[in-house]
């Protein structure tokens, strides 16, 4: 895992839940000058895809799509808090009523 990737599993974590879309520009802080974005501002949503796609092949992460106009979620697992020392935090799924909340959180 990169540090991008590190940076955001605990983000995820700390929210319980994420939005793809959010996470789309939170990993665009963590440019990489070897890489450059096409748009310049944010990385392709295929890259967090990917990024996401790694997370969860390795076990650190699971994703779903909620609601059909949405981008999908992702949140940590288990072992996705222990890569990022936050054991002692729940890896359970934020409940359907609180997610309208984390995203505009």
């Amino acid at each position: 895992m990169t540090e991008r990737d590190l940076h955001g599993i605990e983000w995820i974590a700390e929210q319980e839940a994420m939005r793809l879309d959010q996470l789309q520009q939170l990993l665009s802080r963590y440019m990489d000058a070897r890489h450059p974005f096409k748009n310049g501002k944010l990385l392709a949503e295929t890259t967090v895809r990917c990024v996401v796609a790694r997370g969860v092949r390795a076990g650190g992460a699971r994703d779903k799509q909620i609601y059909e106009y949405d981008a999908g979620w992702v949140r940590v697992t288990g072992e996705g808090l222990v890569v990022v020392d936050r054991e002692q935090w729940s890896a359970r799924p934020a409940s359907m009523s609180r997610l309208d909340h984390l995203y505009a959180v």
